[in-house]
């Protein structure tokens, strides 16, 4: 973890046994620091005390990219894999809430809201994510 006011590393949590790919950080009423990487797993991390809160699994190939869409004052996270597969999680429980089948391979995404825009190998996806996904 990164201490912004001293510039310097206080921790560095371990648990991807392999390289990680991407990091998203939210903050607000529910701070939390999410990894994924080539192991397929993504990591819900406490960024005050480098703690581990949930090892996310569901992706069966890399995690290329992460983001943190808000619902209100809710942050979510979306997850792009080499499975072809866009996952919506909750990371206060450390489950998922929706996979969404692309096809071609997801290599980036952005958040803007409740919108997700999906960068793929062929063209650009863009959905408005449905508000009773916080029921789940």
């Amino acid at each position: 973890m990164w201490d912004p006011a001293t510039d310097q590393v206080t921790q560095f949590p371990t648990g991807h046994p392999n390289i990680v790919t991407m990091c998203a950080a939210a903050h607000g009423d529910d701070t939390f620091i999410a990894t994924g990487g080539w192991d397929a797993e993504v990591r819900i991390w406490e960024p005050l005390t480098g703690e581990l809160r949930h090892t996310l699994s569901g992706h069966t190939g890399f995690v290329f990219a992460l983001c943190v869409p808000i619902f209100g004052t809710r942050p979510l996270f979306a997850t792009a894999g080499q499975d072809h597969t866009v996952r919506i999680w909750n990371p206060d429980v450390g489950t998922c809430l929706l996979v969404i089948p692309v096809h071609h391979l997801a290599q980036g995404i952005t958040a803007a809201g409740a919108r997700i825009l999906i960068g793929l190998g062929k063209g650009m996806v863009c959905l408005e994510l449905n508000p009773d996904l916080l029921a789940r």
